[in-house]
């Protein structure tokens, strides 16, 4: 009884097209109005996409008089009161339609990549006051929007034959959380328990030797960590990828410049 609105869009004449499949907080609408032009290229490239709204985003997103922030809250919170968390149903609808795709026989079940992504601007280093969203001080300040970028990372750890994993706006690693008294991530972002199993960069070295490109990745703050602390957090993920010989596969914190040519390089290899 759960209904997951999805988008395909195939290149035209395509036979047993590589296929994109791209998830945000927004859903598909606010996919479509971010990156129309990489989302064209990818189409212009002989690669079909598939944008779905999982539970709780675009056309599935909760809204009441709280608005949606505090509706998404009150999701999050029931799926904690489940012994369960809103991020891992959300997994299970992008692996129910990453399984739909895989029956359809105009797309070529093989090459798949996700992507997931985030609309949300980092805030600014150093950031003078902790106050979500206002404009009373200084600074605006902004929520972080990892989930999109999550959901990629743990699809391609769930899908062993996921080819590419693409991921803009995740975490650095859920224990920057941790470093300060105040976060900016929403609760739909967390899985309780977590750290007793890894971080985001043990995710990262379980997808050795698949391409990875991770950008614009937060701190608990919504603040892009520096150089130092992005290879410091990611050490494992490194070492993994050249004991694996495809460290020209991972890219961190190095802006693609071109999402869509990386994706279709990567389902092409």
């Amino acid at each position: 009884g759960i209904d997951v609105p999805v988008l395909l869009v195939m290149p035209k004449g395509a036979r047993e097209a590589p296929v994109v499949v791209a998830v945000s907080q927004g859903g598909k609408e606010r996919f479509l109005d971010n990156r129309s032009g990489d989302l064209e290229a990818l189409l212009r490239s002989g690669v079909a996409v598939c944008l779905a709204d999982v539970r709780g985003t675009g056309e599935t997103s909760p809204s009441d008089s709280a608005g949606e922030n505090g509706a998404l809250r009150g999701l999050a919170q029931m799926e904690f009161d489940l012994a369960r968390s809103l991020l891992g149903s959300r997994l299970k609808d992008l692996r129910t339609v990453i399984a739909y795709l895989r029956t359809r026989p105009e797309l070529d079940g093989r090459r798949i990549a996700v992507w997931g992504d985030s609309f949300s601007p980092a805030n600014p280093s150093p950031l003078y006051m902790d106050e979500i969203e206002s404009e009373a001080g200084p600074q605006v300040q902004y929520r972080a929007d990892p989930s999109g970028a999550h959901l990629a990372l743990l699809a391609g750890l769930c899908e062993p034959d996921v080819r590419a994993i693409a991921a803009r706006g995740g975490l650095a690693g859920y224990l920057a959380i941790l470093e300060d008294a105040f976060t900016y991530v929403p609760l739909e972002a967390i899985v309780l328990g977590i750290l007793k199993a890894g971080d985001i960069a043990d995710i990262a070295s379980a997808l050795a030797p698949r391409s990875l490109a991770l950008e614009g990745m937060v701190n608990g703050r919504n603040i892009q960590p520096d150089a130092a602390g992005i290879q410091s957090a990611f050490e494992p993920a490194y070492r993994a990828y050249s004991q694996a010989n495809a460290a020209e596969r991972l890219s961190i914190q190095k802006p693609s410049g071109d999402m869509a040519a990386w994706l279709a390089a990567a389902l092409k290899e």
